[in-house]
Formats: C-alpha cells, structure tokens, sequence
C-alpha cells in the first residue's frame, strides 16, 4: 500500500458473518483498517455461483427471473461505524450465492472480500406465510 497517494482502498473488508432464510441473506462486514482516502460507502454484490448469463430461471410466481442483486450501501458516518450490515432479498431457495463487498472512496472500488453463502430450501411454513402475505396485499389494493 503506497502512503504517498490517494487511490482505491488496498484492503479489503472482512465479512465477519452471514445467514440465510430461503430468499434472503443477511451480510455483516467491517470496514478496511488502512485506507487511503476517506470511505463514502460499500459495493455489495449477490450473485449465484453458478449464474453466467447473470440470471437463473425460477418457480417465482409463475416462471419468472430470479435475478442477481448488485448494490452500493453508502456509510454516513466512517468515523463511528466500523461495523456494516445489509439484507439482501428475492433470491432464489437452496443455492449458492457469491457475496462480494469492496469499500469505496472518490477513486472506485477497491479489493472485495468474497464469500459463499448457500439460501435455505423453500419450506412449508415459509412459503405459507409469504402466500398469505400475497393475498392479503392483493385484496388491499
């Protein structure tokens, strides 16, 4: 890491831990000890290990698109917040997903920090709530 100049962050964050559901995964991440220029945020990036072509054909509601999920968290404060967190959700049940955070300042990304996290099967009583949740906004509207 060079002291001389301000550049991407060198250092990448570290994923200190994650859980799933069968549609969602929750990331926890601290911030980089070294850095080169203040922080403004977090690109965090979810997608399936196996996905190429950057989507996966699902059951969702019909034969929809389970999509990969790319997103910038931005920090408010660096100064006081050295642990991050964020939930990632509409992932696909009982697969691999890549999770990649890298911290950002005024010259981009820097190195991310990668890890494997595989979503729970579909059960049951998940899948009866999220119907009952359905209908009940449907007949809201």
């Amino acid at each position: 890491m060079s002291l001389c100049c301000a550049e991407v962050p060198q250092e990448a964050p570290a994923i200190i831990s994650t859980s799933a559901t069968s549609t969602s995964i929750h990331i926890r991440w601290t911030s980089p000890f070294f850095v080169s220029a203040p922080l403004i945020g977090y690109r965090l990036s979810v997608a399936a290990a196996d996905a190429s072509d950057g989507r996966l054909t699902g059951a969702r509601g019909g034969g929809g698109r389970w999509m990969n999920r790319v997103m910038e968290v931005l920090v408010s404060n660096t100064a006081t917040q050295h642990v991050m967190s964020e939930v990632v959700t509409l992932l696909r049940p009982d697969t691999n997903y890549t999770v990649n955070v890298a911290a950002l300042n005024q010259f981009g990304a820097g190195i991310p920090a990668t890890m494997t996290v595989r979503t729970l099967s579909y059960n049951t009583s998940e899948y009866n709530t999220l119907f009952r949740l359905h209908q009940t906004l449907f007949v809201c509207r």
